[in-house]
């Protein structure tokens, strides 16, 4: 289960590289590892979610002594946490304005990322492959008029799926990661609460929130903090089993697990690109 940790934590040996006992423990244990609401199946999964805890707590920390020296790794959960250690040593600073990249020297509280959520992310994009169908409440937040995050949930909710790179305090954050997005048009979280919920008013609970898909601009975010590695960040052949449909009041979907399974990032993007046409801008939500 641990091979692709071991081959990484083997070249970390070979290169004098003593890695954070969080990850190492983090890596053998996937299934028991105390990060509360996060889907880590595989022994890499858990180091990469591992990392982006241990950046979150401490946005400027250090993982490493030195980079790791390893040039030309192919694209796996490896290479993703290869880059988390390299960049926390030395951050990425000289980049063009194509990619989008935040500064958090605060801690950002992180959202929920259970196995559910890769599964509601798929559902949020197959809706948006056909606008004309009833849309729950989604959010496709651009930069430079491209998608780079898609958000579910009511109006404010913060769990995003990134659909382009993009950089976190000089970190790279690949596309496919969840992350907790915020924005200056949300609702108010309650006070001292770090969840994935907000407080609304009665005439805005349940079905009072009106669905519907809206855009925002990257301009707009004010908090960002990345999560996990969701399937979608892996190539179809390495995704897990572990991900199931057992939704309340919500059968199981044979095409939406297939869509999970099989559906690329650059589907993703492609499919963001096309819904944008029928967003509309966020509009003010009153709390009254």
């Amino acid at each position: 289960m641990n091979n692709e940790f071991d081959v990484f934590h083997q070249r970390m040996q070979k290169h004098n590289i003593t890695l954070p006992n969080e990850i190492i423990d983090a890596a053998y244990a996937p299934a028991s590892w105390g990060d509360e609401y996060c889907f880590t199946p595989t022994g890499m999964l858990a180091a990469v979610a591992a990392a982006a805890y241990m950046l979150r707590r401490h946005p400027y920390r250090q993982l490493v002594p030195h980079p790791v020296p390893v040039p030309n790794w192919p694209y796996t959960p490896g290479r993703v946490l290869r880059d988390l250690l390299n960049d926390s040593v030395d951050p990425v600073v000289d980049v063009d304005d194509t990619v989008a990249s935040f500064s958090m020297p605060r801690k950002v509280h992180a959202i929920s990322a259970c196995s559910q959520a890769d599964i509601r992310f798929g559902a949020v994009m197959r809706q948006l492959e056909n606008v004309e169908l009833a849309l729950p409440y989604a959010q496709i937040i651009t930069h430079q008029g491209s998608p780079l995050f898609v958000r579910k949930g009511a109006p404010g909710h913060t769990s995003a799926i990134s659909l382009a790179p993009c950089l976190l305090n000089g970190v790279r954050i690949p596309p496919g990661a969840i992350m907790r997005v915020e924005t200056r048009h949300d609702l108010p979280i309650r006070p001292g609460y770090s969840g994935d919920s907000f407080d609304l008013p009665s005439h805005l609970d349940g079905t009072g929130v009106p669905p519907g898909l809206t855009c925002a601009d990257v301009s707009d975010v004010t908090a960002v903090s990345f999560r996990r590695l969701s399937s979608f960040a892996l190539h179809p052949h390495e995704r897990t089993d572990g991900i199931v449909y057992n939704e309340p009041f919500a059968p199981a979907s044979p095409a939406l697990l297939d869509y999970v399974y099989t559906a690329t990032v650059a589907d993703l993007h492609a499919t963001a690109t096309r819904a944008l046409v029928d967003a509309t801008a966020p509009e003010a939500v009153s709390l009254l």
